[in-house]
């Protein structure tokens, strides 16, 4: 993966809006996104390809104001881990709110995961 060739793409796709170059970018560059937004949502695959959506939706809406000399695919990295932190700290209560799992305690009842660091 060239990144000369990365930087025509966005170039041409900041330009004339060429939905080829911006596809081309997303096919070159989704399995870089999707597998970072897996392993920051703790491989959750739903969660991670949200993730990689908005990431790809943010690209297409804030690309036309990138540097023209921009390492896309660490700007890429970067706000992947931007979007997975927000989305699980937005999940975070709800999640710990609808999932139960059973602990063995010596009552035998069911208590909620562990949330925000509590032990």
């Amino acid at each position: 993966m060239s990144t000369t060739e990365s930087q025509v793409l966005l170039l041409d796709y900041a330009q004339s809006g060429s939905e080829t170059a911006f596809g081309e970018l997303v096919s070159r560059y989704l399995n870089l996104v999707y597998s970072v937004a897996l392993r920051r949502v703790s491989g959750d695959a739903h969660l991670a390809e949200d993730v990689a959506q908005t990431v790809f939706t943010d690209l297409a809406r804030k690309g036309r104001s990138l540097p023209p000399d921009i390492m896309l695919g660490g700007w890429l990295h970067r706000h992947t881990c931007f979007v997975a932190s927000t989305v699980m700290r937005r999940s975070d209560g709800a999640w710990c709110r609808l999932v139960m799992i059973r602990v063995e305690w010596p009552s035998g009842r069911l208590r909620p995961p562990l949330c925000n660091g509590e032990s």
